[in-house]
């Protein structure tokens, strides 16, 4: 069978869905893929146990970790030379420094409030 057409880039991406059947990938291009092959792992799984998932000495199979998804919200690419410690520590600090310094200036509004309060 076929693959149909790739929508144009400009064209709109609701217009873009329903041209493709299947799941589907619309960002600049847009592709079909099959239902058992979309596969992700999810953030907190990856990072579970301090990132032992992202060990390059680790051997074993970890397929099973992995769970069909409708669509994958960030791709992390792999690679077996930089150690687990970076690695977890670059994911931390990604995705999580908005809500840290979100946190931070809440807690300094806070503690400005108590100080301010005392006098």
């Amino acid at each position: 069978m076929p693959c149909p057409p790739l929508p144009e880039v400009d064209e709109p991406i609701e217009e873009a869905r329903e041209s493709l059947p299947g799941r589907k990938s619309v960002t600049s291009l847009a592709s079909d893929i099959d239902s058992e092959l979309l596969r992700a792992v999810p953030m907190g799984l990856c990072m579970e146990g301090w990132g032992k998932h992202l060990s390059t000495t680790r051997k074993s199979n970890d397929y099973h970790l992995s769970r069909p998804v409708d669509g994958i919200d960030s791709f992390l690419s792999h690679d077996w030379k930089t150690s687990r410690w970076l690695k977890t520590l670059t994911l931390l600090v990604y995705f999580n420094s908005v809500p840290a310094a979100v946190a931070s200036l809440l807690m300094c509004i806070l503690i400005c409030l108590l100080i301010s309060q005392r006098h």
